[in-house]
């Protein structure tokens, strides 16, 4: 079997694809098959070899076949584990030193990937600090099959002999078996690791490549026939390649159909482009593509790339090399290459060349993995198990009498916290745990690991008998996604999901809450800046965690207020940490954070210098004093003046001058004042023809004579039927719709935004409801498009998309007509309220309603 370049070129495609898929750029989310493309690969390559080996001598050399293996692979290994020593020892956290031992010599011993199901590491939930040997699980598979196959193949050839399609059917069979096994593992889980990991459920790619070799085999002239057809193979691996680009492209790590048959299809997928790299003309188109030098080059080095890449991702961290994005990709690909290139020109060519027997490999291969096995456990010696839960209480567990006990409950960022606490200094307090790494106190959502979904058992049973005087409830980045429940999902910072996550947050304090003298405290977030390539925070700004952060914040706030039948408060480490709203790791001189997020270990006591005074036992004194006997009750302090009202600068035509007239009669709620910036027949967009009156040329004029003189806490623009119209540009008309139409309106809605925004103000769009105008609401009424509806939903469309593009301010959208015509039909009455009284301009009981709803929304970012 000659030197092919064009399998080069499969393993430049598929290490390409897991560089990117790591690299969390938004795009190539699938790139993790490309593993399943080297599986592919590696059972075809490997199987192809033991044919050509008993077709000429007859048997199979066991010792040499696993003496070439040892020479190709184990000194990089070896040189990666000597790196993750020296990491473990100078560069990682105590923390992760136990982990880091054990992955350690699990890759050491080519069982990695047992070693993650057994501990239930999970390869797609991405902690703010992974394992740098999480991806060797893929390498320990196919050690596995290095181990086993030749051995099957050997007993295998000697009982059955070549026979082409009995091996064919029997491969398949079993690859069948495997993909059957993963499924049914994966079915009804939250966490499909053990089906991800597992060799028992991904061999069935090693075995389509296995038996893909004996299709290939030569010796039938049928199957010899259509390999030497000229077009057979290139067009079988064209269409094999452009299958596996659109699933790196598409398919994402939490797609669950990629268990019921997904990841057999891409062995498939995979064959097929092996076809076209081994069938037909040496040259081509194919073949030549493939095997293009820039490729082939990849290729050679693509075992020392796949190993150092996810070392170096690790370990080159935004906090540690101030990049992020693209910029931090280009530095990470560009260290994995020059250390890949250094490895297979210095270390793998070498040995693979080196004259060295048998007897002297094994030796010297056993001696270098005792000593690496050694400085792995010296280099993680002192690490500290990770606290993921308080035992339950036994008989031995003794807590003073005048204790106070906590209970907390949160993610890693509280459990690094409860590390740090020595108990010598706080002697009157018990702490237990009930936090768990990767939850936070909303389920958030998929993945999600085990201990988060049971996390309500597991508070039962570590509360069992021990009765909090306080409870923590401290948020999480985790709590800044998407929601998720069975089949439905809450958009974050929608009503729907403020709703859901109220529900939740139900559900916390009913079960942690003990009894009636318990204190439940929240811990709301503090500004962080994590890394939002991570899972579940892929694809958000730092702009974005910012924003989310400050409206958890405020929904906290809200929701503890509200509250009753439990003693709730709320610790503002938000306002301590980062009073500004700016994410700062420097504080009083100190660096706070390790990776934007978790606490460097001296920095703890920073943490709990604040915290442990803003939790009381019941009487005035800190927290865990006893208190020898009655203390009198203290005087109540004096009612605070009530916060002035939040200004709403209230923007949009008649209908809103309706809405700002009613309200300024009513005020249904002193919390918010409304100053109207409405202007009778003027839209948000230039006026048209129609109304091209000189209110409407001169607003902007207006709004800054008004806000000359305030600062709005929000500014509240409503969408209007005329701005459905045609517009007039320069004596031009521009129709509705059009590529002219869309840029001026966006140009307009940039124009509003910098106009009214500012640092401490919130813009809010209201979408265009269905009206049904009257015909004597105006002499323009013939004027307006028999097309309403469509015009509304396009118009609606162009705000939502130019709403989802800015930066610059805090801008949303709020959906009035999705509020009053949920089908998008129009209707005149809602909940039994006539809406309109023409067709378009609410009536008063109808605005007492938007009132209701809208403050209601604005009340949750107040």
């Amino acid at each position: 079997m000659g030197y092919n370049p064009a399998l080069d070129g499969i393993r430049a495609i598929a290490v390409a694809a897991v560089l990117v898929y790591h690299g969390f750029l938004g795009w190539g989310h699938g790139g993790f098959l490309g593993v399943d493309l080297f599986f592919v690969l590696s059972g075809y390559l490997i199987t192809t070899l033991l044919l050509i080996e008993h077709r000429r001598t007859g048997a199979i050399a066991l010792g040499a076949f696993w003496y070439r293996r040892a020479r190709r692979l184990l000194p990089a290994l070896f040189l990666v584990l000597a790196w993750i020593a020296f990491y473990a020892a100078f560069v990682a956290d105590a923390s992760a030193r136990d982990s880091l031992r054990r992955d350690g010599l699990s890759t050491l011993l080519y069982v990695a990937n047992w070693n993650f199901v057994v501990s239930e590491q999970s390869y797609f939930d991405q902690f703010l600090e992974p394992s740098p040997l999480r991806h060797m699980w893929s390498l320990a598979i196919e050690e596995q099959w290095y181990l086993v196959w030749p051995v099957v193949a050997a007993v295998g050839l000697t009982v059955l002999g070549a026979r082409r399609w009995t091996w064919v059917t029997v491969l398949l069979t079993a690859a069948a078996g495997s993909a059957i096994l993963g499924a049914v593992l994966a079915e009804g889980v939250i966490d499909t690791s053990r089906a991800y990991y597992g060799t028992d459920t991904r061999v069935h790619g090693l075995l389509v490549g296995a038996a893909l070799a004996f299709v290939l085999m030569r010796g039938s002239d049928r199957v010899d026939g259509v390999v030497r057809n000229r077009w057979f193979g290139p067009l079988v691996g064209s269409l094999g390649l452009a299958g596996f680009v659109v699933l790196a492209l598409e398919v994402r790590d939490t797609d669950r159909w990629m268990y019921q048959g997904g990841f057999l299809l891409t062995a498939v997928i995979g064959a097929a482009v092996i076809v076209g790299a081994v069938t037909g003309s040496p040259d081509n188109l194919f073949r030549r593509a493939l095997g293009a030098e820039p490729l082939a080059v990849i290729g050679r080095i693509s075992y020392g790339l796949y190993l150092w890449h996810w070392p170096i991702y690790v370990y080159l961290t935004p906090e540690r090399v101030g990049r992020d994005g693209a910029a931090l990709f280009a530095m990470r690909i560009a260290a994995t290459v020059v250390v890949a290139t250094v490895s297979y020109t210095l270390v793998e060519k070498p040995f693979r060349t080196a004259d060295f027997s048998w007897p002297k490999l094994a030796a010297g291969s056993a001696g270098l993995a005792g000593a690496l096995g050694v400085g792995l456990v010296l280099a993680t010696a002192g690490g500290i198990q990770p606290l993921s839960a308080a035992p339950p209480p036994d008989d031995s567990t003794v807590v003073a009498e005048n204790a106070t006990r906590v209970f907390v409950v949160g993610d890693s960022v509280i459990l690094d916290l409860l590390l740090g606490i020595e108990p010598e200094e706080h002697p009157g307090i018990d702490f237990r745990s009930g936090a768990y790494l990767g939850c936070g106190i909303l389920p958030s959502a998929p993945p999600i690991p085990d201990n988060c979904v049971n996390r309500f058992d597991l508070w039962a049973e570590a509360l069992d008998g021990y009765d909090p005087d306080v409870v923590v409830l401290a948020t999480s980045v985790w709590d800044l996604v998407d929601q998720a429940a069975g089949d439905r999902s809450f958009a974050f910072g929608t009503d729907e999901y403020a709703t859901f996550a109220a529900e939740q947050l139900d559900r916390v304090v009913d079960a942690v809450d003990t009894g009636p003298t318990t204190q439940i405290t929240f811990l709301n977030l503090s500004c962080h800046e994590p890394d939002t390539t991570l899972g579940r925070l892929e694809g958000l700004s730092q702009d974005d965690i910012r924003q989310r952060t400050e409206w958890l914040n405020q929904f906290i706030d809200t929701y503890a207020a509200g509250v009753t039948g439990h003693d709730v408060t709320v610790a503002d480490l938000a306002g301590y940490l980062c009073p500004t709203g700016v994410y700062d790791n420097d504080f009083q001189g100190i660096e706070l954070y390790r990776d934007g997020v978790h606490f460097r270990p001296e920095t703890t006591s920073v943490f709990w210098d604040w915290m442990l005074p803003q939790l009381r036992d019941g009487q005035t004194a800190p927290l865990g004093t006893p208190t020898p006997g009655p203390t009198p009750t203290p005087a109540p302090p004096p009612t605070p003046a009530p916060p002035p009202p939040a200004e709403i600068f209230l923007l949009g035509d008649s209908v809103y001058v309706g809405l700002a007239f009613d309200y300024a009669e009513r005020r249904p709620d002193p919390a918010f004042d409304v100053v109207s910036g409405t202007i009778f027949g003027c839209g948000l967009l230039p006026p048209p023809p129609q109304y091209n009156s000189a209110a409407c040329r001169d607003r902007y004029e207006r709004w800054s004579d008004q806000l000359s003189i305030r600062t709005p806490r929000f500014v509240v623009a409503g969408l209007s039927i005329w701005d459905i119209l045609d517009r007039e540009v320069g004596g031009r008309i521009v129709p509705f719709g059009t590529d002219e139409y869309r840029g001026i309106a966006l140009s307009e809605l940039d124009r509003l935004v910098q106009a009214v925004g500012s640092a401490q103000t919130d813009i809010f769009f209201l979408t265009l409801p269905c009206t049904a105008p009257a015909p004597e609401l105006t002499p323009h009424s013939s004027m307006l498009p028999d097309e309403r509806a469509e015009r509304t939903r396009v118009l609606n469309q162009l705000v939502r998309d130019y709403v989802a593009g800015v930066s610059a301010y805090s801008v949303a959208l709020l959906d009035v007509g999705a509020y009053t015509c949920p089908d998008g039909i129009y209707q005149p009455q809602l909940d039994g309220v006539e809406l309109h009284q023409d067709g378009l301009n609410y009536t008063p009981e109808a605005s007492e309603m938007i009132w209701d709803w809208l403050l209601a929304s604005l009340r949750l970012v107040n």
